[in-house]
């Protein structure tokens, strides 16, 4: 909740009451309240945003050493391309059947215990798929990875955690900062499945989980050390045109869905992560095939992999500013531009330096379409209960998307090639653009505010004993 303003009513029959408004809606709580939690937020906030960037950090070279390693391992297992990114896809199912049940169990308990069960069916995953490498079972590494999805499910989750551990002012940039690092996983993941590939003679790659499995300890560790805001109860009230009158009744979950969906920030914001991940999953899933199929090394495969992941989040360390200075929309259509330039670029030959360049591009282009997108989620998200909704089905669109794109470019590479596979997902990236932009120009047509509006007004308002909504 956001630190209310001064009062300007004072006696014993009076109380004072922060609301923080929506557009129809807003969330109420006692102004004592509210102020404490803002110091606490203020207090805490680099300790904190630093322990959420090292988790995401974390439980992002889990998922690089799978990115890098997995492909390799699968076709090893079942010795059939286009089944080799199957157990990719089991791990996009995984984030899908775990993100809103996270999601709505952050809500119930609070956010850490939700992020610590993700940390633990990691751990868990981890050492299912050490298992099914030394068995050489295919069917329990997918299990494995259908685990590792639940854990990156509550990975994804914890960027949303830079609203609740921020200073209104600081929430792109605290975003950014956490999804930045995520950089430290670029160069550390691709080199841990590179370096442990025959570090434990028996079980070729078994040396990648045994770390995976001490890095989502590690993990756990630094979630436990944020310092979240006490969970206070909170009341949704309706705003009307005249005045502002109490009410007890709750929105549903549907009914804040649809309120969402309605939105024209809210439709660009949903589309825009979902294609940015989708095609970067589309450019990114099959090239450890094509390289394959053009001679080129273990070794190399992984270095490709890791410039295209410092092209997602190295950006991230001024992302935040740029979305700031030039709005969320701009930065999506940039974000836009960029994967289109690193397909155009892949699409000049398969070379190792064209490789790396279009990769790049890719990897930035997801970096500002990706985060500003989700900024612009969090601050269409209010009370608790539409951040917890919203989020979640966000992550679950998204990961519905990764998971459809992630089984089937495998199969589509070798059914079309690796050219033919570029231009349809530039086809796909122009029509997304154009829905974009006929969201933008349908909402502007009707009212400018309505578009990359990000911030809200924050007011305190005086309410008698007798008027005062429950805190119950």
């Amino acid at each position: 909740m956001a630190t209310p303003q001064g009062d300007s009513t004072s006696g014993p029959e009076v109380q004072t009451y922060a609301i923080e408004l929506a557009d129809d809606a807003c969330t109420i709580g006692p102004k004592d309240a509210a102020d404490e939690d803002a110091k606490l937020v203020r207090k805490w906030f680099y300790w904190n945003i630093g322990c959420v960037a090292l988790a995401w950090a974390l439980g992002y070279i889990v998922q690089f050493i799978h990115v890098s390693a997995t492909v390799v391992i699968a076709k090893k297992l079942i010795g059939n391309d286009q089944l080799s990114t199957i157990p990719l896809g089991f791990m996009s199912f995984g984030t899908i059947l775990a993100s809103f049940p996270l999601s709505l169990l952050g809500e119930r308990v609070g956010m850490r215990w939700s992020f610590l069960l993700a940390s633990f069916t990691g751990l868990v995953g981890a050492f299912v798929a050490f298992s099914a490498l030394y068995i050489g079972s295919f069917p329990l590494l997918c299990t494995a990875l259908f685990l590792q999805g639940a854990f990156m499910a509550g990975t994804q989750l914890l960027r949303y955690t830079a609203k609740t551990l921020s200073p209104p002012e600081y929430v792109s940039r605290a975003l950014s900062v956490i999804v930045g690092g995520a950089a430290l996983g670029a160069v550390v993941g691709p080199n841990i499945a590179k370096y442990t590939e025959h570090t434990i003679h028996s079980v070729q790659y078994g040396g990648a989980y045994v770390v995976m499995g001490g890095l989502n300890a590690l993990m756990m560790i630094a979630i436990l050390l944020i310092r979240f805001p006490p969970r206070r109860s909170e009341v949704t009230i309706k705003t009307p045109t005249e005045g502002v009158v109490a009410s007890r009744e709750e929105e549903t979950r549907w009914t804040i869905v649809r309120r969402f969906l309605r939105n024209a920030n809210s439709q660009i914001a949903l589309i825009a992560g979902t294609v940015s991940y989708m095609i970067m999953v589309l450019f990114m899933a099959p090239v450890p095939l094509s390289m394959l199929d053009n001679n080129y090394t273990f070794q190399d495969q992984a270095n490709v992999l890791m410039s295209h992941i410092l092209g997602m989040f190295a950006p991230s360390l001024f992302t935040g500013y740029l979305i700031e200075k030039v709005g969320t929309m701009r930065m999506i259509a940039l974000g836009f531009g960029f994967l289109m330039i690193g397909a155009g670029t892949l699409l000049g030959g398969q070379t190792l330096a064209i490789y790396f360049i279009g990769e790049t591009f890719v990897g930035l282009g997801w970096n500002f379409a990706y985060v500003s997108a989700s900024a612009l989620i969090t601050t269409l998200c209010k009370t608790r209960k539409e951040s917890t909704t919203i989020q979640g089905l966000n992550e679950t669109v998204i990961a519905i998307s990764a998971a459809i794109f992630t089984l089937a470019s495998g199969a589509i590479y070798r059914g079309i090639s690796w050219n033919p596979l570029l231009w349809l997902g530039l086809a796909f990236l122009g029509c997304s653009s154009l829905v974009m932009i006929g969201i933008w120009l349908g909402a502007s047509r009707w009212d400018w505010k309505d578009l990359d509006s990000t911030t809200k007004g924050v007011r305190t308002i005086v309410w008698r004993p007798e008027k005062a909504p429950s805190m119950a």
